[in-house]
This record gives C-alpha cells, sequence and structure tokens, in this order.
C-alpha cells in the first residue's frame, strides 16, 4: 500500500449502521420463555433474536468467535444485555443453521432487526 491517505480515507469512510429494535432488548425474558415452552433439556439462555444479530455482525465483520463475542461484549455493555460466550454463539449457529454465502455489501448500511 502506497497511497496511504486514500487507504485511511476508505477506512474512515468505511461505516456500518446497526439498528437493533429495543423490543429486543426489553422482551429478552419474554422471548426466552416462549422459546423454552415445552422444550426438554437445558434452557435457552440467549433470545434467538440477539443469536441472530451477533452472527450478522461475526459475518459483516468476518470475526472469528473469540473477537465476535469481544464485540458483542462491547454492544452488550451499551445494551445493558447478556451477551453469550463464543462456544455458546458456535453452538447456536449451528442450531441455527445459516446458508452458507450470505455476504453482505460493504458500501452499504446493515439494518438487523
Amino acid at each position: 500500500m502506497t497511497n496511504w491517505p486514500e487507504y485511511n480515507k476508505k477506512l474512515v469512510n468505511e461505516a456500518v449502521d446497526v439498528f437493533v429494535s429495543t423490543d429486543l432488548l426489553v422482551d429478552q425474558e419474554k422471548q426466552l420463555k416462549q422459546m423454552n415452552k415445552d422444550k426438554r433439556g437445558r434452557p435457552y439462555r440467549y433470545p434467538y433474536a440477539l443469536i441472530l444479530i451477533i452472527l450478522a455482525v461475526r459475518e459483516y465483520f468476518s470475526l472469528p468467535y473469540r473477537q465476535t463475542e469481544g464485540f458483542a461484549r462491547m454492544l452488550g455493555g451499551i445494551w445493558g444485555a447478556r451477551i453469550p460466550s463464543y462456544t455458546q454463539i458456535c453452538r447456536r449457529q449451528k442450531e441455527i443453521n445459516i446458508p452458507p454465502g450470505v455476504k453482505y455489501d460493504r458500501d452499504k448500511p446493515v439494518d438487523m432487526a
């Protein structure tokens, strides 16, 4: 890379707008109660929608699981939400069965939830 001003400008302008419905944060217990109704085994501790948002952030930024957890914990501090560990994120991703190859256009804002 020889054109540092152009590279810096690209990094500064590369913005991601993440909009999260406050309903997700307010209704976590309600969502969990519904998810765990008639469930056998250990109950879910994190709502489906929260896992989807974390996985979308992971995919958008191409983050490994541990970095995804760190990023989610930072956002969780802002949101006041409980955040799963990277192992829980990995397990729940396998349950959700997200199709491979979903890519985001990095030139456009991402609107989630």
